[in-house]
């Protein structure tokens, strides 16, 4: 398990709030968070952070920082570019709010400065087979109420399988919201 220095200054890309980061905001300094979820931060004062970027109307959180390269001039390396065109894609996969204008205008440019054979290697990427045990055994563990799935996730070998199976749910006909 990885822990940052004690010095360093965290920035929360893409997190909701929760209580492992309340622990987290209560033994180090948050210097920023960047987010297109609504800011669940707000009801919580004793997460404070110097730097606040929270776009609910933003399709990613991708969209937001290629939204800092550009606005900077900065042209994106060939690795980042499709890194963050996946990023807005995959987040748009099953999302019931359309992109955004700003959203459009960020993918049209990553996209002059991205290789399509890099992006489908991240988008085809192999993963081990505990993916797979870990993929059946939140289907397995999801129910629906009405327009309500709730997924009871007990255990991930991965953190990514948490955001894919919300994704795979929102995908659900009928499905409005998650648990």
């Amino acid at each position: 398990r990885w822990e940052p220095p004690e010095d360093a200054a965290l920035i929360l890309v893409d997190t909701t709030y929760s209580s492992r980061l309340a622990r987290i905001g209560e033994r180090r300094k948050l210097a920023a968070v960047i987010d297109h979820h609504p800011s669940e931060t707000q009801s919580h004062p004793s997460l404070s952070f110097r730097f606040r970027d929270v776009r609910p109307r933003s399709i990613a959180s991708s969209s937001i920082v290629a939204g800092y390269l550009r606005e900077k001039k900065v042209i994106p390396s060939l690795p980042l570019a499709p890194a963050l065109v996946y990023g807005i894609t995959s987040d748009a996969t099953g999302c019931h709010a359309p992109y955004s204008r700003a959203d459009r205008a960020i993918l049209s440019w990553l996209t002059q400065y991205s290789d399509p054979q890099l992006l489908t290697q991240i988008e085809s990427a192999l993963l081990p087979k505990a993916y797979f045990q870990d993929l059946l055994l939140a289907i397995e563990n999801c129910f629906t109420y009405d327009d309500v799935a709730l997924c009871i996730l007990p255990k991930a070998t991965g953190s990514e399988l948490v955001g894919e199976m919300a994704d795979l749910l929102m995908r659900c006909e009928g499905i409005r919201r998650l648990l």
